[in-house]
C-alpha cells in the first residue's frame, strides 16, 4: 500500500507531435515513471511529423513497448491520428464509400429541375412561428398555398477538411467502414505486437467517435442503409416523416418519429463502432476504452452519439472526459460507472485535467480526481504530456503533464495518493441500491435541432439532489434493461447488479417492456417510486397502459426523497453539526464479505445545473469542522481510516454506535477527502491521525515586506512582436509572430498554420519552394545592464543569422529551456548597452519553414514593462508577475525567519 504498483496510476495521454526519435522517447518514458506514472497512451497529436501507420512509426511503438517493459510499466495504443477516432488521419475515408454522410435540410423557394443527386425527400410544409403546422410529400411540379414553403432534404457526403488530413470523418453508422478502419488500424498492430496484448500493452483508446463530426449545421445524421434498416425495425418508412425531425410540431411536443430516429442512429452505431471494435478487442486481448463525443447532457448526447450508456456495452474499460476545472459533469461520470457496474467492468477511465492550463495547482488536480473517485471512476487518463513544443504543439491545450513543467519532479506525491486510493479501493462491490430510470427517450421525442429544452437542466437537478443527499444511485438505460433486466424476489437485476428501489424522474414515455418489468417489480414487493406527471406515450405512441401501472407506484417529490427513499436504500450520512446532510460531499462505498470501505470528499462547493461554471478550485473554500458520518455497519466492525498520503493505517476515535450504524467526527476542511476501512477483523494500525486545525489559538501575521528568494532557473524577457523586413522593402509595424508567419504564408500562396491544420507528416514539402527573405527586428530596454552573460532561447536556431547591438551571437548550443525544442545560445554579457537593445534575426523563410514562434532573453535580472532592470533578490507575497517575474517558468524558495515560538 505504501507504493502501490503502476497499474493504479494514471496513464497520460502522450502526446507525439513531432518527429519520433527513439532516444527522446526513451528518456520521456524514464521521465514519467519518475513522476509517478504508470504508463501512457501513444498518442498521435497535432504536430506529427513521422508517417502515421508507416513502418517508422511502428518501430518507434516497438521501442516504447520494450522501454516500458524496462521501467515495469504499460504502454498503451490510441487508435486514430489526433482524434475523433475513425479516419485513421484520413487513410480510410480517401475511399469515398467510408465517408460520413448526412442530410442537409434547407428551405427553397422552388424545387430544382433536376431535382439533383442525393435528394431523399421533398416536402411542403406550414410554420408559424417555427412550428410545424401541416407537411405533405410533394413533385416539382406542386404549387405553393399561402404560407406554405418547399423543404428538401438531401443526402451528401463530407466535404474534405484539413483536420481529417484534406480527407473526410468517417461513416460510423455503417459497419463495413468500422471494419475497414479496424484493418487499416487494430489488424496492423495485431500484426506486429499481440505477443503484448494484454501484459505491456494492455489495451487501446477510441476518442470522442460520434456521428456529426465536421458536417454543416443544417444536417441530420444519415447512412445509406439507414431507410431500410429503419423499416425493418420500425415497420414505416422514416423518409416520409423528416420535417418532424427538425421541426416542433404545432400543439404536439412530442413525435414517434423522432423517438424512433434517434434510437436507430444509436443502435447503428453502437453495433457499428461499439460492437465491431469491442468484439475485435475481446478476441485479441485488448482492453477496449477511451469515450465518446458529448457524453454529458441529454442534449448533446442526442446531438452526437444518441445515448453514451449503450456505447459502454461494449467497453471494457468504460471511460468519459472531463475538461477544464470549472465541469462538475457527475451525470458523466454516472452513466458510465452505472454500466460499468451492471456489466462488471472494474476499471473506469476519465481522460482529464485538459484545458486547465498551465496555472492549475496540485491542488485541483486531487480535487477533480476525487470526485470522481467518488462516483466510481478508478483510472486516471491526464491531458495531457507533450512530446515536444515544438512549433503548433505548444498550443494544443497546455498544460503539459511532463518534464516541461517545473513541478514535474514532485508529482509522484498526486500520483502516489491517488494509487493507494485505488489499491484501497480496488476490493469489494460497490453498494448502490437505488435505481433510476434514464430519461433520454423521452427527450428524444421532444428535442428537435437548436432547441433546449427543460429536461436537459431537470436531468443534472435530480442527480444534484441524490448524490447532495448521499443517496447513491445507477442509471437503468431502457434498452439495456430490455435486454439484461430481470426481477428475482425483492430486487430488480440488470446484468450483475441489483437494486432495492427505482426512481422513475418525470418521463413522457416509457418503454413497455421497462414498465412490465417494473410492475412485476413492484408486485414482488419491491419498491418503485416516481416524480411528476404519469408518461402519456408508451413506446412513443399515446396510450392509457402506463397510468394504469402506475397506479402501483408511489409518487415522491425531491422534498420527500430522505423520508421516502432512505429507509430503503441509504447507507451514508455525511451531516453537519445541525443534523442536515453536507450536500457538497460526495461518497462510494464499497462491500466486501468480511470488510467495507468509504471514500468520502468535501468538494467544498454547492451543486447546480450550470455544471461547467463551477468555481474554479482555488475559490472553493466550504469547509465543515463538526462533520460527521453516520454509516450503516455492522456494530461488531472495527474502523479505521487510511491515510492516502502516506498509505498508513490509523484507528478513529469517537466512535459511537447507534440504532442506524455507527457514528464519529469526520471534519471537513476545504478539499478533504477521507478514506475509512471496517474489517470484521481487528487490524494493525497506528494513533489516530491529528484533527485538522478548527480554531488558532494565537496567530501572528507576517509583515507585508520583501523576503529573500532563491529562483532555481534563469529570469525570461517575452520577445514576440517583431518588425519584419521582407526582401530588402521596408521595416512593417510590430506584430505578433504568428500573425506575421501567416502573413508570410499568404504572400507565398501556400496555407496558414494552425490548431486543424493538415499533419506535417502527411504534407508533401517541396523540394524548390518559393522563398522569402526575412529580417525580425526585436527590440527591447536595458534599465540595469545584465552583470552576468545571458541566452537567447528560440527554436530552429539554425536557420537563423543572429546579431545583437549590430555584433553576431554565437550559434554554439548550449541546451534547452522549457522543452527541448527550445535552444539555447549563448549572449556575451557585453553586447547589451543601457536602453534601446536591437536583436536582429536572418532567414530565408519558404512553405517548409518550422515557423516563428515566440523568443526569450534569459539571464540573472529582473523584467518590468518589458525592460530588463535589477534582479529578482527578493518578494513580497503574492503575485510575482508584478514583481519582475512576468514570465519566470521555473520554482522559487521564499527565505522567511519565523517569529520566535512559532
Amino acid at each position: 500500500m505504501i507504493t502501490p504498483h503502476d497499474k493504479y496510476r494514471g496513464i497520460p495521454f502522450w502526446a507525439w507531435n513531432g518527429k519520433l526519435e527513439e532516444q527522446e522517447l526513451r528518456e520521456q518514458i524514464r521521465s514519467m515513471k519518475k513522476m509517478g506514472l504508470g504508463g501512457f497512451f501513444m498518442h498521435s497529436r497535432i504536430g506529427l511529423d513521422t508517417p502515421y501507420l508507416s513502418e517508422e512509426w511502428f518501430r518507434m511503438i516497438e521501442v516504447c513497448i520494450d522501454e516500458a517493459r524496462r521501467q515495469k510499466m504499460r504502454a498503451w495504443l490510441y487508435d486514430e491520428d489526433r482524434w475523433p477516432s475513425g479516419a485513421a488521419g484520413g487513410l480510410v475515408t480517401k475511399d469515398e464509400k467510408y465517408r460520413i454522410r448526412f442530410l442537409e435540410y434547407n428551405i427553397v423557394q422552388s424545387i430544382p429541375k433536376p431535382v439533383g443527386k442525393g435528394l431523399q425527400a421533398a416536402f411542403i410544409i406550414e410554420l408559424d412561428s417555427g412550428l410545424l403546422v401541416s407537411y405533405r410529400p410533394c413533385q416539382a411540379s406542386d404549387k405553393l398555398r399561402e404560407n406554405e414553403q418547399f423543404l428538401l432534404f438531401q443526402e451528401k457526403t463530407g466535404s474534405p477538411q484539413s483536420w481529417f488530413n484534406d480527407q473526410t470523418y468517417l461513416d460510423t453508422l455503417n459497419p463495413e467502414a468500422v471494419e475497414q478502419f479496424v484493418r487499416v488500424t487494430h489488424e496492423e498492430y495485431r500484426k506486429r505486437f499481440s505477443s503484448t496484448f494484454g501484459n505491456l500493452v494492455p489495451g487501446i483508446f477510441t476518442d470522442e467517435p460520434n456521428f456529426i463530426s465536421h458536417v454543416p449545421g443544417n444536417t441530420l445524421p444519415w447512412t445509406g442503409k439507414l431507410p431500410a434498416e429503419f423499416r425493418k425495425k420500425y415497420g414505416y418508412a422514416i423518409e416520409e416523416h423528416l420535417p418532424e425531425l427538425v421541426y416542433p410540431i404545432y400543439n404536439q411536443d412530442f413525435s414517434k418519429a423522432r423517438l424512433d430516429y434517434r434510437n436507430m442512429l444509436t443502435e447503428l452505431f453502437c453495433n457499428a463502432f461499439g460492437k465491431i471494435i469491442g468484439d475485435w478487442c475481446e478476441k485479441n486481448n485488448l482492453l477496449y476504452t477511451g469515450h465518446v463525443l458529448c457524453e454529458d447532457t441529454l442534449a448533446n448526447q442526442t446531438y452526437a452519439v444518441g445515448t453514451a450508456m449503450r456505447f459502454y456495452e461494449f467497453m471494457q474499460v468504460p471511460g468519459i472526459d472531463l475538461l477544464t476545472e470549472r465541469w462538475f459533469i457527475f451525470n458523466t461520470a454516472k452513466q458510465c460507472t452505472s454500466v460499468a457496474r451492471q456489466f462488471g467492468r472494474k476499471w473506469r477511465l476519465t481522460e482529464t485535467y485538459g484545458c486547465t492550463g498551465w496555472d492549475f495547482p496540485f491542488m485541483g488536480h486531487k480535487a477533480m480526481g476525487d470526485w470522481q473517485v467518488a462516483l466510481g471512476i478508478n483510472l486516471r487518463c491526464q491531458h495531457l504530456a507533450w512530446y515536444t513544443m515544438a512549433a503548433e504543439a505548444k498550443r494544443d491545450y497546455p498544460a503539459s503533464i511532463s518534464y516541461q513543467s517545473p513541478w514535474a519532479d514532485e508529482y509522484s506525491y498526486v500520483e502516489d495518493y491517488f494509487a493507494r486510493i485505488a489499491a484501497a479501493l480496488e476490493k469489494g462491490e460497490e453498494v448502490r441500491d437505488l435505481l433510476v430510470i434514464h430519461p433520454i427517450e423521452s427527450f428524444w421525442g421532444r428535442h428537435v435541432p437548436g432547441n433546449t429544452l427543460p429536461e436537459n437542466f431537470s436531468f443534472i437537478q435530480l442527480s444534484n439532489e441524490l448524490l447532495g443527499q448521499h443517496l447513491d444511485f445507477d442509471f437503468g438505460d431502457e434498452e439495456l434493461m430490455s435486454r439484461y433486466a430481470s426481477v428475482r424476489k425483492k430486487r430488480i437485476m440488470i446484468n450483475k447488479a441489483s437494486y432495492r428501489a427505482v426512481l422513475i424522474p418525470e418521463i413522457r414515455t416509457i418503454r413497455a417492456s421497462t414498465l412490465e418489468l417494473l410492475h412485476q417489480f413492484a408486485n414482488n414487493g419491491g419498491k418503485v417510486f416516481y416524480m411528476g406527471r404519469v408518461p402519456q406515450y408508451l413506446d412513443g405512441e399515446e396510450s392509457l397502459i402506463p397510468k394504469e401501472k402506475y397506479a402501483d407506484f408511489r409518487h415522491v417529490s425531491n422534498l420527500e426523497f430522505d423520508h421516502l427513499l432512505s429507509p430503503h436504500v441509504r447507507h451514508v450520512r455525511i451531516q453537519d453539526h445541525d443534523g442536515l446532510e453536507i450536500t457538497p460531499a460526495l461518497y462510494l462505498l464499497k462491500k466486501g464479505s468480511d470488510f467495507q470501505t468509504l471514500f468520502l470528499c468535501n468538494t467544498s462547493c454547492y451543486f447546480q445545473t450550470e455544471q461547467m461554471k463551477m468555481p474554479m478550485v482555488r475559490d472553493r473554500q466550504l469547509a465543515y469542522p463538526k462533520a460527521k458520518v453516520i454509516w450503516k455497519l455492522p456494530k461488531h466492525y472495527h474502523l479505521y481510516q487510511m491515510d492516502p498520503h502516506t498509505g498508513k493505517l490509523h484507528s478513529v476515535p469517537q466512535v459511537t454506535a447507534t440504532d442506524k450504524g455507527i457514528s464519529f467526527p469526520c471534519p471537513l476542511e476545504p478539499l478533504a477527502s477521507r478514506l475509512f476501512i471496517a474489517s470484521r477483523k481487528p487490524l494493525n494500525a497506528k494513533a489516530p491521525l491529528p484533527r485538522p486545525v478548527q480554531q488558532l489559538k494565537n496567530a501572528s501575521v507576517l509583515p507585508d515586506q520583501s523576503r529573500p528568494v532563491s529562483l532555481d532557473e534563469p529570469n525570461a524577457l517575452l520577445l514576440d512582436m517583431p518588425q519584419a523586413k521582407i526582401n530588402n522593402g521596408a521595416w512593417q509595424e510590430a506584430t505578433h509572430c504568428l500573425r506575421l508567419d501567416s502573413d508570410l504564408r499568404a504572400m507565398l500562396g501556400v496555407r496558414p498554420r494552425g490548431g486543424s491544420m493538415v499533419q506535417p507528416w502527411c504534407r508533401s514539402k517541396s523540394k524548390n519552394p518559393k522563398q522569402l527573405d526575412l529580417t525580425l527586428k526585436y527590440e527591447f530596454v536595458c534599465k540595469v545592464l545584465p552583470k552576468q552573460d545571458c541566452q537567447l532561447a528560440l527554436e530552429c536556431p539554425e536557420q537563423y543569422e543572429i546579431t545583437l547591438n549590430n555584433s553576431p551571437i554565437s550559434a554554439k548550443d548550449t541546451g534547452y529551456w522549457c522543452d527541448r525544442s527550445i535552444r539555447t545560445l549563448p549572449i556575451d554579457r557585453r553586447l547589451f548597452k543601457t536602453g534601446t537593445n536591437q536583436l536582429l534575426l536572418k532567414s530565408k523563410f519558404d512553405e517548409n519553414t518550422a515557423g516563428l514562434e515566440n523568443i526569450f532573453l534569459l539571464g540573472d535580472f529582473g523584467v518590468k514593462d518589458y525592460a530588463i532592470v535589477s534582479p529578482v533578490k527578493s518578494l513580497k507575497f503574492g503575485d510575482w508577475t508584478k514583481q519582475g517575474l512576468p514570465f519566470y517558468t521555473g520554482n522559487l524558495i521564499y527565505d522567511i525567519a519565523l517569529p520566535e515560538g512559532v
